[in-house]
């Protein structure tokens, strides 16, 4: 059976189409739907303000690695790392550039101080557009929470129909799913035999494996 993976999403990215800090705000809480395109419509200019990490994971430094979390249906990657996954990954989606301000930050553990961080080199974001739509077998999965809008929000096993995923590198399911971008061990795989370090993935529990026994 095919592996398959969520970026951990430990670190959030507060992205703003502007330095100016009265700006339009649209781009921080879009939704990132696999089904809508974002290239035409991305702005010359994107930068990314803050980051907000979990408690457990402030390290008041950018996040290392040549690939790691971006918002929702995305992950961030390098420059080298875009040259070197651009064949593999340009039929499955898009990608988008980013570039930081000179004021990136982060909030401090008591959520009030605000923590300067040296910022990264512009680096890019992979925006995952390929949906199989019937990769989830809903019926089998286990332990599941339904999303506002009748897609599975979370599932304690999740159950994949294996002849539709198991060539494929990422793919996400559609937008009613509210967690709906998935990577394979065919793509854990390329990114270790490019030898690129990251990003941060956690492998989903899938109603084939056996249940332990104490």
């Amino acid at each position: 059976m095919t592996s398959v993976y969520r970026t951990e999403m430990d670190t959030w990215q507060c992205l703003v189409s502007s330095e100016d800090p009265v700006c339009d705000r649209d781009w921080v809480f879009m939704e990132w739907r696999p089904d809508v395109p974002l290239a035409d419509t991305w702005p010359d200019h994107m930068y990314v303000e803050r980051l907000t990490r979990t408690m457990d994971t402030k390290t008041n430094s950018w996040p290392k690695g040549d690939l790691f979390e971006g918002p929702k249906s995305t992950f961030s990657l390098t420059p080298e790392a875009k040259l070197l996954l651009e064949p593999y990954l340009a039929p499955l989606g898009e990608f988008l550039p980013v570039t930081a301000t000179h004021e990136l930050w982060e909030w401090g553990p008591d959520q009030h101080e605000r923590i300067p961080l040296t910022p990264p080199e512009p680096y890019w974001l992979f925006h995952c557009t390929h949906i199989i739509d019937k990769a989830l077998d809903k019926k089998r999965c286990q332990n599941t929470y339904r999303s506002s809008v009748g897609g599975i929000s979370l599932a304690g096993r999740y159950a994949f129909r294996e002849h539709l995923i198991r060539d494929e590198f990422v793919f996400c399911l559609p937008y009613r799913h509210e967690h709906r971008f998935f990577i394979t061990q065919n793509f854990v795989d390329l990114i270790d035999t490019l030898g690129l370090k990251g990003p941060g993935l956690r492998q989903l529990r899938t109603v084939d494996e056996p249940t332990p026994t104490t």
